[in-house]
């Protein structure tokens, strides 16, 4: 019987080993930096593989006209932000936040790798949003502003920015990421610099840019060019000066004034002459016959035939010419 207790003493032994060894630890390292090589104070850190693992962040962040980029790596119990996924936001006038982030669990020292920052889009996208940043209840004078690369969503939030011991209340609208939708109020954003307390607010999809305004800035553009119609007018005061020279003296040459001297002379053929002397032979001719009729000498009748005689020829030549 001793015996055989002996024999169960080793396994027992292994069992109550096996149940007081921890669960799995995670190494991972440790940084701080500007730069993505993240050199100052290097170190390892651990974490309990079964629920945290290590964490690396790259972020660039401009908001208040000064800039930030940070590099630094740690375990992922003590990243007590609630957004955990890369983010980035554009609130106008240059001013952005833009945080990258990376996990791993699957192996020691997994985050050792370098993290990019990740960079500003200039293409836009179709979509716009109103962009402003205001700080200490300053009036957040919004304007409308083109969305670019995947920032595909409007963000309107309100809360407090802390950066070390100061803590200002801020109000920030712009175009963002969709990762900008797991921001709640209530929520945190953590990075090097600042703390991001969200109070209230709501991202939404942006809205597409309008296309109907720009034909109306383009119709007016089509009715200023009658600026080049003006050019041709020289053109034309150029050519009429040598065509007076050659048309308008050939003109005067040709002489129609004798056309209208015969016109003059052709209604004078018709010279009523001939009519008077007609009268004149009607008005002496029956005088003289009614003279010979009455009861004058014979003699008388044959002197004043006689004299009639050459005058009565005439008359009738002048009638047979006539």
């Amino acid at each position: 019987m001793v015996s055989f207790l002996l024999c169960l003493l080793p396994a027992l032994l292994a069992t109550t080993s096996a149940q007081t060894i921890p669960s799995a630890t995670l190494t991972c390292k440790t940084c701080f930096g500007q730069t993505k090589e993240c050199g100052f104070v290097p170190g390892i850190c651990q974490d309990n593989k079964a629920t945290g693992g290590c964490l690396s962040v790259a972020e660039d962040i401009k908001l208040d006209g000064t800039q930030d980029m940070s590099f630094f790596k740690q375990c992922l119990s003590s990243y007590k932000s609630d957004i955990k996924v890369p983010i980035s936001f554009t609130v106008g006038n240059g001013q952005y936040v833009r945080i990258n982030t990376a996990r791993c669990n699957d192996a020691d020292n997994c985050n050792s790798g370098a993290l990019e920052v990740p960079t500003g889009s200039t293409t836009e996208n179709g979509l716009q949003c109103p962009t402003c940043f205001a700080l200490n209840f300053t009036v957040c004078n919004s304007t409308i502003t083109p969305c670019t690369g995947d920032e595909t969503y409007c963000l309107d939030f309100t809360g407090f920015l802390k950066n070390g011991p100061s803590s200002s209340p801020f109000q920030a609208k712009g175009c963002a990421t969709a990762s900008a939708q797991d921001i709640k109020p209530g929520s945190t954003l953590i990075s090097t610099p600042y703390t991001f307390s969200f109070y209230w607010g709501a991202t939404v999809p942006a809205e597409k840019i309008p296309t109907v305004p720009p034909p109306t800035t383009t119709t007016a553009l089509e009715t200023t060019p009658p600026t080049p119609n003006t050019t041709p007018t020289p053109s034309p005061a150029t050519t009429p000066t040598p065509t007076p020279n050659t048309t308008p003296s050939p003109a005067p040459t040709t002489p129609p004034t004798p056309n209208p001297t015969p016109t003059t002379t052709r209604p004078a053929p018709t010279t009523p002459p001939p009519k008077t002397s007609t009268t004149t032979k009607r008005t002496t001719l029956p005088k003289t016959t009614s003279s010979t009729t009455d009861g004058a000498s014979p003699a008388l009748g044959k002197f004043s035939f006689a004299l009639y005689l050459p005058g009565l020829t005439g008359l009738l030549l002048v009638k047979l010419l006539s």
